[in-house]
């Protein structure tokens, strides 16, 4: 995957962005769904801040593999700039708190 920032062993964490304006937090760690499997976890972003759609994303996504990720980005790649979505009020600025350190 282009652009991964590892900094241990199942401790990857990387933000994709897209022209319609959404961001793809990926996230593989111990406290990540399924990180402690190796798998990762995805959370849809807008402006920064965790947002969600009730049918195509109504949640952050957890236990997925590689390709799963792989296939999260090409589907979100092509949502339309106008794709309906709600802030996640209890994940607001979510991109801010995983920042590396």
């Amino acid at each position: 995957m282009e652009g991964c920032r590892f900094r241990t062993l199942n401790d990857y964490r990387n933000v994709v962005n897209f022209d319609n304006g959404f961001q793809l937090s990926i996230v593989c760690n111990y406290i990540s769904y399924g990180g402690h499997r190796g798998l990762f976890e995805a959370a849809l972003l807008k402006d920064g801040d965790c947002v969600y759609h009730e049918q195509e994303f109504p949640d952050v996504k957890g236990n997925l593999s590689f390709q799963d990720v792989a296939d999260l980005i090409n589907k979100v790649r092509q949502y339309p700039a106008d794709f309906p979505y709600t802030k996640n009020v209890f994940l607001s600025s979510y991109e801010n708190t995983n920042k590396e350190v």
